[in-house]
């Protein structure tokens, strides 16, 4: 007989734990007016659901996300999307300030004040010849002056590009990756694609394999280990290791089998030296 058993990723932000003082009693899954609980034993900390965190200044419990690290940028970058888009839905174009030479009455400023938002306000209106029936642009009545800042003035481009290499490095993954302008070039992208894999991805699949192991198969003697070197952004090193171990010659053919990856073979362990 064989038992499968069904994994499930969990939303982090609906996972409560219950504790008292520094012992984990339960964790609570709650959605609406359902919960799920999953008891935790008190003496060896053992449970059916899997937490797995980072260290955390801050809480002694529920660690630290990367997302929490990288947060501020986050919102940076999106409310500087966000003055982008309202600038194209107002023509590219900064505010306007309209000053007054004569004071006008509570009616005609509420009438001139009316006219600009209904008729000169919006990305439909971008464009349109602004004609004011209140006063007299020939006699110097009105002057309007735009103000603000435009994109250039604020340099909104390099601005986003610094912030979504900040966010970058916030998960581990090189800007070369991510697609800034003058940054993916040929000649860095194959060193960056390799140090992603190598100090990234690598360190949390073992993370995960290590904590699985000691959850799944804690007394069992057998470790889950990730295979890497079947990625095709590893083949460089792993060329780099067939190459150190067929030129070794201080070792046995089932060392230098190990060092390439392949399991060991019978009558390996001999050490062969050039007669010469």
């Amino acid at each position: 007989f064989f038992t499968i058993s069904i994994l499930y990723v969990h939303r982090p932000d609906r996972i409560e734990i219950v504790k008292k003082g520094l012992s984990v009693l339960s964790y609570q899954y709650k959605y609406g007016s359902e919960k799920v609980v999953w008891p935790v034993d008190p003496v060896t900390g053992a449970s059916d659901l899997l937490h797995m965190k980072t260290f955390s200044p801050n809480d002694d419990f529920y660690g630290w996300g990367i997302t929490m690290s990288a947060a501020s940028e986050i919102d940076n970058s999106n409310f500087s999307s966000e003055w982008n888009r309202s600038m194209f839905k107002n023509g590219a174009r900064p505010g306007t300030l309209i000053t007054l030479s004569k004071r006008l009455s509570p009616e005609q400023y509420e009438r001139f004040k009316e006219q600009l938002e209904s008729k000169y306000t919006g990305a439909g209106n971008a464009g349109k010849t602004m004609v004011l029936d209140n006063v007299d642009a020939s006699k110097g009545d009105i002057n309007v002056t735009p103000w603000g800042w435009s994109p250039r003035e604020m340099d909104f481009n390099e601005s986003e590009n610094k912030m979504a290499r900040r966010i970058a490095f916030s998960y581990g993954v090189p800007p070369q990756l991510v697609g800034i302008p003058g940054d993916n070039t040929y000649s860095n992208y194959k060193e960056a694609r390799e140090s992603f894999w190598e100090d990234t991805v690598s360190w949390y699949l073992n993370l995960i394999a290590g904590e699985l192991t000691n959850w799944l198969l804690p007394e069992s003697g057998l470790t889950l280990v990730p295979l890497l070197d079947d990625s095709p952004a590893m083949e460089a090193a792993k060329a780099k290791r067939l190459q150190t171990a067929q030129e070794s010659d201080f070792l046995t053919i089932n060392e230098k089998r190990t060092l390439a990856g392949f399991e060991p073979i019978a009558g390996g362990d001999v050490l062969l030296i050039s007669t010469s």
